[in-house]
């Protein structure tokens, strides 16, 4: 857990104090809207109700009260015969320690009712996340591919124009007229891949489905844990649903333990004899002895509890190694899209050289086009580290607890 709390503290302070917005996606209040209307987010969210619903009721007795009423004829061998009528009442009580323990045992599966919202939101969160990031690279990849036809459309000018004036030969026009259909192409298929990604948006997500962000010239950068302070009660909601469920898993066992001894019922009854010559008033209990299923029930308790604390213990470590390997993979990204990026600016000042010494006849149509293929290959994976940086980052910044929690579930407690 040492080293889980700063990784956190780390993760979450990107920027000032306040919640931070998630760099390259719509703004959070917008983002919460969709989520909430997702049809898996409602469904989780009435099956948390439903847990709560059920946790309150331990709070309560699971025995009730019951009525009894008969009515018999008695005879005797002389003739006579009475009436007769009986009324009793009876429950059966719980122990005090039980009773004090199901209250505890209420408040601990509320708890890990709403630990499991928390893990449902979360999941929504970055099904979203990922789902918008894939449309963005669709439709940034359209766009380049807008640009780079632009520029060969630009580029046959010039040809044409040379050509015209016997500056070039045919070939160059030959050459530049490939070039623009092979780019043509692949436009037309990018635009068709942006096209059904947009569409496939808008069906997941109507509230969002015109969203657009321009997004910045570099991805926040993430911080260093090593020199964070530790949070007191750091966790994230896997970790947090697993927390709770050993929790659970104990003081299930521990309920268990105690039916070891069973809980009397009392009874009172009320009886009318001889039609009213007799008069009967009775208070009766009984107690079960407990057998051997008792003892396999706390058996199997037991068990289960050791199964939680050992899922707890994996998902300390697991969580420890998924909060490093987020921040450093956003950090790496955040790196690797600064190289890139350096390498596409030289590679289009390098593609623009080469174009102005072709219109001047001093460089060959082929050496042109090859350099125009290198310039937008790095533009184009400059662009897609950008986004993986911003996906990455927008990863690390959700662990922010106040960016995007998960809404109320509803009371912690039932009546």
């Amino acid at each position: 857990m040492k080293r889980i709390a700063p990784l956190l503290l780390s993760l979450s302070s990107l920027g000032t104090q306040a919640a931070p917005e998630l760099a390259g996606l719509p703004p959070t209040e917008p983002l919460r809207a969709a989520l909430e209307a997702q049809p898996l987010t409602q469904a989780a969210r009435q099956q948390g109700l439903a847990e709560l619903a059920a946790a309150g009721g331990l709070r309560h007795s699971p025995y009730e009260w019951t009525a009894r009423a008969g009515t018999a004829q008695r005879s005797e061998a002389q003739g006579q015969r009475w009436a007769e009528q009986e009324l009793g009442l009876e429950r059966t009580l719980r122990w005090p320690g039980k009773a004090s323990l199901d209250t505890t045992l209420a408040s601990s599966a509320e708890a890990l009712a709403l630990a499991h919202w928390d893990r449902a939101w979360r999941d929504a969160t970055l099904t979203l996340l990922q789902a918008w990031f894939d449309l963005v690279r669709e439709e940034r990849r359209a766009q380049g591919m807008d640009a780079q036809a632009a520029l060969a459309a630009q580029q046959l000018e010039v040809v044409r124009l040379r050509v015209a004036a016997g500056d070039a030969p045919r070939l160059d026009w030959l050459q530049a007229q490939l070039e623009q259909e092979r780019l043509a192409a692949e436009q037309a298929s990018a635009a068709l891949r942006a096209r059904l990604a947009r569409a496939d948006w808008q069906r997941r997500y109507p509230a969002l489905g015109t969203a657009t962000v321009a997004l910045p010239a570099t991805a926040p950068a993430v911080g260093d844990a090593d020199s964070a302070v530790p949070a007191a009660n750091a966790t994230t909601p896997e970790l947090a649903q697993a927390r709770h469920e050993a929790a659970l898993a104990q003081l299930r066992a521990r309920r268990i333990s105690l039916d070891r001894h069973a809980d009397p019922t009392l009874g009172l009854r009320l009886a009318r004899e001889r039609s009213g010559e007799e008069r009967v008033l009775g208070l009766s209990i009984s107690w079960p002895f407990g057998g051997p299923q008792r003892d396999a029930r706390l058996r199997g308790a037991a068990a289960e509890a050791a199964a939680a604390a050992a899922r707890l213990q994996d998902a300390e470590h697991q969580t420890a190694g998924v909060l490093q390997a987020e921040r450093l993979q956003a950090q790496g990204l955040v790196h690797t899209h600064a190289q890139l990026a350096r390498v596409a600016q030289q590679a289009d000042e390098t593609a623009a050289l080469s174009r102005r010494a072709y219109a001047a006849g001093e460089s060959p149509l082929n050496a042109v086009l090859q350099v125009q293929r290198q310039a937008r290959e790095a533009r184009t994976a400059a662009e897609l580290a950008l986004i993986d940086a911003l996906q990455a980052s927008a990863r690390v910044q959700l662990r922010h607890p106040d960016l995007l929690p998960a809404p109320a579930l509803g009371a912690a407690a039932l009546p």
